[in-house]
């Protein structure tokens, strides 16, 4: 209880000082400073944080922002990760320096926002330097890729743009349409002209297509009709 108490009541008090409707803070900031109020840096996740560092295991903070990993593992490293940071950041930054972090985002500023008021550098910077002190390199980010910038068409003269993005462009004076399939039959091609009375023609053959089901649905009744009447006496 020694130790649940403080932790939570930190809690209480850094959730109340950081309370807007925009933007919360990383969840490492908050379980760190509530371990590291409650019963510090202490040898345990010291010897996880730099563990996790030399063997290549260790979570940048962009990743304990939210909901910390569910395994075992990864959710107590978690906390020894978090509070690393904060231990880091008071001793590189000072104490002032983390009370002016927590209140920046009382006003709902973004984390770079809030990191580079208070301690003069992005978020990702600090997450780096905190990396650094480890003897951790900063790991790659993981996730969807952008994707390869698809092929253009024969005279291109428009931008290719960065990978995965359409720029729209046009084709160099006098070049041609890249060469590709005819349409198909009843296929428009693209960018070519309607064909006059094609509309008309649409038009006409749905005309027809229901004349030819309202006839056919009549031709029904009248049968059923003549079927529930029975033979003429």
């Amino acid at each position: 209880m020694s130790i649940v108490i403080p932790h939570e009541l930190t809690h209480i008090v850094f959730n109340a000082a950081v309370d807007n409707p925009y933007h919360l803070p990383p969840r490492w900031l908050n379980e760190g400073l509530a371990v590291y109020l409650s019963e510090g840096y202490g040898v345990d996740d010291r010897v996880a944080a730099e563990s996790a560092a030399r063997d290549g295991s260790i979570i940048p903070l962009d990743g304990l922002t939210g909901q910390f990993p569910v395994s075992t593992d990864g959710f107590f490293l978690a906390y020894s990760e978090s509070v690393s940071a904060i231990d880091f950041l008071v001793k590189t930054y000072g104490k002032d320096a983390l009370v002016k972090l927590i209140r920046s985002y009382g006003r709902g500023v973004t984390d770079d926002e809030a990191f580079q008021g208070a301690l003069g550098v992005t978020a990702t910077g600090f997450s780096d330097a905190w990396l650094a002190s480890l003897g951790a390199k900063t790991r790659s980010r993981q996730g969807p890729q952008p994707a390869p910038a698809g092929p253009l068409p024969t005279g291109w003269s428009g931008p290719a743009g960065p990978p995965g993005t359409l720029v729209p462009g046009t084709l160099a004076p006098g070049a041609s349409q890249a060469p590709g399939r005819p349409p198909a039959s009843g296929e428009e091609a693209v960018g070519a002209p309607v064909r006059p009375g094609s509309a008309d023609r649409a038009i006409g053959l749905l005309a027809g297509a229901l004349l030819v089901v309202v006839i056919a649905a009549a031709i029904a009744i009248g049968f059923r009709r003549s079927e529930a009447m029975g033979p003429p006496p």
